[in-house]
């Protein structure tokens, strides 16, 4: 067998490589750095590293990940998906709310996230027949100019039937306003007109003056005006002040507010 000669400082640098391979710092004698080379894994090979996947929730804070005690690395990281539906803490969030018009502007703020439907209320009497000539409210200019005289007032009319107890009805829709008056007919029963006036004086108080007579005797009227509906009542009293309801009876009304 032949002999070469190996110096001390060429011993030093193979120990130094093998701990710099295996990130040991053993010292090792010649005969032993054979095997420690062998132990050291070669390019590629995992067998001696052990790898972690670890999973990690979403968040609004930084996160670091790292594997846990006893492996070498991590394999994979999984992190969860951000709800579609989701808002950050810093955003102000805002509620359902209802706004009604009014003579100022009303603001929603910018930068906020709508949690809750906002509703802006509407009104069945924003109508140009409701609204002075040449005044516009919210985008609708008025038609009304008041009569030839110029005086201004409101008007409706309309035609009611009494029911089997002598009542007869006006919506809301019908008349939109509360009355000062309320004229009924006049109408023919027989040969004998009838007409007669409700007197509110534009609140919820009534009045019936004026009666129609037949040859049976007289009706009355009375009449009363609660949240926007009007309730009218025709009786026959006949000449012995008794009670009989008129009923199937068609009225023609008139409605007006000065």
């Amino acid at each position: 067998m032949s002999k070469v000669l190996v110096t001390d400082t060429s011993l030093s640098d193979i120990a130094d490589a093998i701990r710099a391979q295996n990130g040991g710092a053993a010292t090792y004698k010649p005969g032993e750095m054979a095997a420690a080379i062998v132990a050291i894994p070669t390019s590629g090979s995992s067998s001696d590293i052990t790898l972690q996947a670890k999973t990690a929730t979403t968040s609004e804070n930084s996160q670091t990940i790292v594997p846990d005690s006893g492996y070498d690395g991590l394999s994979s990281v999984t992190v969860g998906p951000i709800s579609s539906s989701y808002v950050g803490s810093a955003v102000t969030q805002k509620a359902a709310a209802t706004y009604t018009p009014g003579t100022a502007d009303q603001t929603i703020a910018a930068g906020q996230y709508l949690s809750g439907a906002q509703t802006i209320e509407g009104d069945a009497n924003l109508t140009a027949a409701n609204i002075k000539s040449g005044t516009c409210i919210f985008g609708v200019t008025g038609s009304y100019g008041g009569d030839s005289s110029g005086s201004s007032y409101q008007s409706a009319s309309g035609t009611i039937t009494t029911d089997s107890s002598g009542y007869a009805y006006i919506t809301e829709d019908e008349l939109p306003f509360v009355p000062d008056i309320v004229v009924l007919g006049p109408w023919a029963y027989g040969d004998y007109p009838m007409c007669s006036v409700l007197y509110f004086g534009g609140d919820s108080s009534t009045t019936a003056i004026g009666a129609g007579y037949t040859d049976s005797g007289m009706w009355s009227f009375s009449g009363s005006y609660s949240d926007g509906n009007l309730k009218v009542i025709v009786i026959d009293q006949g000449w012995n002040w008794g009670t009989t309801y008129v009923s199937g009876e068609s009225i023609d009304w008139a409605a007006y507010k000065f």
